[in-house]
């Protein structure tokens, strides 16, 4: 999808934290640890700091405790 799509997507989902576009899966390869699936999230703080990868997908209430749990 287009980098616009995105964004629309987001917006309509009142996402409001930054989302990336990972278009040749560079971002991908450095947080990924050789792990190859998809979804993964990636939870890195301001200043870069990788505090946790989640491999497979997650429930809203399951993201809302590991965020809770690291900041």
């Amino acid at each position: 999808e287009s980098k616009e799509v995105g964004q629309q997507f987001a917006k309509d989902l009142g996402i409001t934290y930054p989302i990336i576009k990972d278009s040749n899966g560079e971002i991908f390869d450095y947080f990924s640890s050789g792990f190859r699936t998809v979804p993964m999230t990636v939870f890195i703080n301001k200043e870069g700091f990788v505090h946790a990868i989640i491999i497979g997908a997650r429930s809203e209430p399951q993201l809302r405790k590991t965020l809770l749990e690291i900041f």
